[in-house]
């Protein structure tokens, strides 16, 4: 929560704010809403637990409000069968399962891998890759410039892999006290299965080691090669 409460607060500084950055809490529970962002990822509601079932219409009358999709992020529990009930009665149904992973980092140096190697980026320059990496249109890269640029500025890190010089891929790695959260990232399909994400899980997982944090963590799609290759990079599955 605390990770994407950042990314919000810092797309809140653009002028105009231009993805509709929005933050709304509903007792104990936050909606987190970035209306014109193309991955539907950001607009999440986070906190909701067995008990909280009175709440759920207000905050899905808030999203409706704004004609905007989200999503209701349930951490799995014994007790969660009254509260799936009752969401399903309002025709919500479960669409897809993460898998949560944590670590311990150490400070090593980060392995080189054939032909990949990872840098880390001031804002700006992370942003203007990130952008290509991500094949923006020409017509809209000066804004997604911006928005990129303050959305991982503050309380962010951001790292591109190059594989033989070319930028292939992109993540980054918020930190708060003893803990890193590693996300946001993208390798381009024509460079995958180089060991690009590899590459820079590792790289990042070092950083947050000589940086002081005792913890990192990441969520991948079940079963992926996401999850794969976290695991391999020393992250273990906490639920």
């Amino acid at each position: 929560l605390d990770h994407l409460l950042s990314r919000v607060a810092n797309l809140q500084t653009l002028d105009g704010n231009p993805l509709g950055a929005a933050v709304r809490r509903f007792e104990n529970v936050t909606a987190v809403m970035i209306a014109n962002e193309p991955r539907p990822l950001p607009n999440l509601v986070i906190g909701l637990a067995p008990g909280g079932e009175p709440l759920v219409r207000d905050i899905l009358k808030w999203y409706r409000s704004r004609r905007v999709r989200c999503e209701l992020e349930i951490a799995p529990s014994a007790d969660n069968s009254a509260l799936l009930h009752h969401l399903a009665a309002l025709r919500l149904y479960q669409c897809s399962f993460a898998t949560v992973l944590y670590g311990v980092p150490r400070a090593e140096a980060a392995p080189m891998f054939g032909g990949v190697r990872v840098a880390e980026l001031p804002p700006a320059e992370f942003a203007a890759l990130v952008v290509e990496i991500d094949r923006v249109p020409d017509s809209e890269r000066g804004l997604w410039t911006r928005i990129r640029a303050a959305e991982f500025s503050a309380d962010w890190r951001g790292y591109v892999a190059f594989v033989d010089g070319a930028p292939a891929g992109h993540a980054a790695m918020w930190a708060s006290e003893g803990v890193a959260v590693l996300g946001f990232a993208e390798t381009r399909p024509e460079h995958r299965g180089r060991g690009c994400q590899t590459a820079l899980l590792r790289q990042r997982m070092s950083d947050a080691a000589r940086a002081g944090r005792d913890l990192v963590t990441s969520q991948s799609l079940v079963g992926s090669v996401s999850q794969r290759n976290m695991e391999r990079a020393g992250l273990r599955v906490a639920y």
